[in-house]
């Protein structure tokens, strides 16, 4: 087994290496463990698996940590109980601020649900640094730490808390420091007045958790509490108590009663006593007398003086009570006045009084129902009274009613009053009758039964006349028909009136079975019918007609067009349309709304405006933007040895014409040569004459020199790639003994003869360069020192 160590040194005094405060050490093994493997690996050699506090640790970490596949183990696990992950070395609860799990993790999927064992990811592609739940089974290498903190590192005044290369101190409370050296003091404590301190310390003489206890002398009493102690705040926590004398205040005036107490004065002194008494007609209610005593309070509450009171009496039942005061308990001497309810006669007192022993003089008195004897029901009728029995109680109500047909004489209720009594007469009952019908004019009446009770009498009219008022008539139980005799009155039928913007023509007004005609003005079109009919009920047997204004179907702009409507869409509207630049129309410009309601034709489309396409030239090239549409262009070059002959970019107008014509390409041509003097060329033509690509092979004839180079070709630019060559004569010596010939050389001849020859070749020349520049062609033979002029001006040699 191998650990590698990985840890820093906290610089704190920036001189040397040996004179800094190490911090905690990380380690991790040289192989992989289980979860419990790596637990038990970490605290046997070191202090316990990686508890990383913060997210800065935990980014640490990933910077010096090496990848490996399978991850590293860290101290987290998960309570299975409360479902809360916590560190395994300190047995606390993960904090939000320390927490730094992957992407959806913890996720502990269904088929994982043992994922209670955390991995840290290093060097991870994504979430690097980052945690995740996985089965404590799985093999993984350990991470560890070894603890900076020891018993000693916080003076046992605080927890060490450990960080990246060092330690802090979390003081306790009451103290304070780097490491918790320092205790918090409070001030002094002396004796107080009239009582004693005594104090005991445990951190040092009045610091943190100092005890001190008071005390007072006789006769006195502590204000405050008996004990104070030294907190973390360098304070007693409250104010120090005092003693104070012991004194009792003097009673406040007992209301209906008397006090006498030993001593006067407001403040009484230890020991006083008070007595109390009430006045006639009250009773005391507590101790008749107190004493005091410490602190500086009685012995007893004070007493009072309560009024002696009676118990409500109970109201009789039928009746009513009335007591000269309310509540529960009435005071001493309070009486109650009793009466009885109407119909109800009193048993007893009719008034009790509230006496000196709390009791009422009298009971309350009972109140007696009076009684009426049960009235006889009457011929052709019902009764129904309150109660049963020949006799009835006060106040019973009989109510009477008639048999159907009958009607009640008399009043249909009486009660039962004092002193036995009813209050009316027993009602009769009476056979109903109604008066006598007749019959309406232009109409007919039907009777059944007369006009006695429930008699019925139908009425009709004439064909042209309806009935006002009921068609049906009946004998009611007050003597009276349902309602008046009908009236038979001629049938019309509500005025009409012609539509808006139409016209009404109306025969015989609008009696029955006379007509309306209806028509609408230009522009507009006849909703309902053209003719009403006034029908016996007196309705029209159609509803007046509208006139509702042409109206055609609303139009939608063209897509890349603009439209323009006048009169909206209504009859004989017009709406005119265009197309944007770039677009031409499809269909009729203008459209007009027809009495139909339908436009003239279909809304025109603008299509986009589209060139003839283009070829590119010969030999030459062509790119094209947006294919042949409205403002795409086309740029056009030419290949090498070619010039473009008019513009290199075409435009597509609005017109869908292009701007200009397509250009083309024309052949580089290079200056036309001719043969150097004495000398003949030979040229070929790819292309054309003299042009691009053409080359020429010159050379000099009689044995002349060719100076230049002897090929030349026309370049793409139009140039030929050198200077035409020219051919020199060769320079020779007067002892020399060769001689010159056109193509012939003879050695051994005469001088007079060479000089002849010699001549005679210069006159050719002159001859034959006369033809193009005399001057050039005398500079050539100059040049050679062959020949010089020695002609004089009249032209002799």
């Amino acid at each position: 087994m191998m650990a590698y160590l990985l840890y820093f040194f906290l610089i704190s005094c920036g001189i040397s290496l040996f004179s800094c405060v190490h911090g905690w050490t990380y380690h991790h093994s040289s192989y992989t463990m289980t979860y419990n493997d790596a637990q038990d690996y970490c605290r046997k050699d070191y202090t316990d698996m990686v508890a990383i506090q913060n997210r800065k640790e935990n980014d640490y970490l990933n910077d010096i940590l090496n990848f490996t596949q399978t991850y590293y183990w860290i101290g987290i696990r998960k309570n299975n109980i409360t479902g809360q992950w916590f560190w395994v070395g300190t047995k606390k609860v993960l904090t939000d601020e320390a927490k730094n799990w992957a992407t959806n993790e913890p996720n502990n999927k269904s088929q994982k649900k043992n994922e209670d064992c955390v991995e840290m990811y290093v060097k991870r592609k994504t979430d690097a640094g980052k945690w995740n739940d996985e089965p404590c089974n799985k093999k993984k290498v350990a991470l560890c730490y070894k603890a900076s903190c020891h018993a000693s590192s916080c003076n046992n005044h605080g927890e060490c808390v450990e960080t990246i290369n060092d330690y802090t101190c979390n003081c306790s409370e009451g103290f304070y420091g780097a490491n918790c050296e320092h205790v918090v003091t409070c001030p002094a404590v002396n004796d107080i007045d009239n009582g004693s301190v005594v104090c005991t310390h445990v951190n040092g003489d009045f610091t943190y958790q100092s005890s001190c206890h008071f005390a007072c002398l006789d006769g006195h009493v502590l204000v405050g509490s008996e004990s104070a102690q030294c907190t973390g705040k360098g304070d007693w926590g409250f104010q120090i108590p005092h003693c104070k004398a012991i004194r009792c205040e003097h009673p406040s005036e007992l209301e209906n009663g008397v006090i006498d107490c030993s001593n006067t004065g407001e403040m009484l002194p230890d020991k006083s006593t008070c007595s109390f008494s009430c006045n006639e007609g009250f009773t005391l209610a507590g101790s008749p007398s107190v004493i005091c005593v410490t602190p500086g309070q009685w012995t007893e509450e004070f007493p009072k003086c309560d009024a002696i009171q009676c118990e409500h009496p109970e109201k009789p039942n039928n009746g009513a009570m009335n007591c000269s005061s309310n509540g529960e308990m009435l005071t001493h001497k309070s009486t109650c006045n009793f009466s009885c309810d109407e119909g109800y006669a009193m048993v007893g007192s009719p008034s009790t009084l509230c006496s000196t022993s709390g009791h009422w003089t009298e009971k309350s008195p009972i109140c007696k129902a009076i009684k009426c004897k049960r009235p006889e029901e009457p011929l052709n009728g019902t009764m129904s009274c309150a109660s049963s029995g020949d006799m009835l109680v006060h106040r019973s109500i009989c109510n009477f009613n008639c048999a159907e047909g009958f009607r009640l004489i008399g009043s249909s209720s009486i009660l039962c009053a004092a002193p036995g009594q009813w209050t009316g007469e027993i009602p009769k009952c009476e056979a109903v009758q109604c008066a006598s019908l007749v019959t309406p004019e232009n109409g007919v009446m039907e009777c059944q039964d007369g006009s006695r009770y429930n008699a019925t009498c139908a009425f009709s009219c004439g064909e042209g006349f309806e009935m006002v008022g009921s068609c049906k008539l009946q004998c009611l139980l007050s003597g009276e028909w349902t309602s008046s005799v009908p009236i038979c009155q001629a049938i019309q039928c509500a005025a009409v009136i012609a539509p808006e913007n139409g016209q009404m023509e109306c025969q015989d007004a609008s009696n029955y079975n006379s007509q309306c005609s209806f028509s609408c003005l230009e522009g507009f079109r006849l909703i309902g019918s053209s003719v009403v009919t006034c029908l016996s009920s007196g309705k029209w047997n159609a509803a007046v007609p509208k006139c509702e204004a042409v109206q055609c179907a609303s139009l939608v702009t063209p897509e890349n067009g603009v439209m323009d409507c006048q009169d909206g869409s209504r009859y004989n509207a017009m709406c005119t349309f265009s197309c944007g630049e770039g677009f031409e129309m499809v269909g009729s410009s203008k459209l007009q709304c027809l009495l139909s309601g339908e436009w003239t034709s279909s809304v025109p489309k603008c299509q986009a405006i589209q060139c003839a396409a283009v070829i590119a030239p010969e030999n030459g090239q062509m790119e094209c933007q947006d294919a042949s549409n409205y403002n795409s262009q086309c740029s056009f070059s030419c290949s090498e040895g070619y010039r473009l002959i008019g513009s290199s970019v075409v435009t597509c107008l609005s017109s869908g014409k292009w701007n200009v014509a397509v250009p083309k390409c024309e052949v580089m041509k290079c200056d036309v040569l001719v043969a150097p003097f004495m000398g003949k060329i030979n040229c070929t033509h790819p292309v054309g004459e003299f042009e691009y690509r053409s080359v020429c092979t010159i050379d000099c004839e009689y044995g002349l020199l060719l100076n230049g180079t002897n090929t030349i070709k026309c370049n793409s630019n139009g140039n030929w790639t050198a200077a035409l060559p020219f051919c020199q004569v060769v320079k020779m010596t007067h002892e020399s003994a060769t001689y010159v010939t056109v193509g012939v050389v003879t050695t051994g001849a005469s001088v007079l003869s060479a000089v002849s020859l010699l001549i005679w070749l210069v006159k050719r020349l002159r001859k034959t360069a006369n033809k193009f520049t005399p001057s050039s062609s005398y500079q050539h033979l100059e040049a050679t020192g062959v020949y010089q002029n020695t002609e004089d001006s009249s032209g002799s040699v």
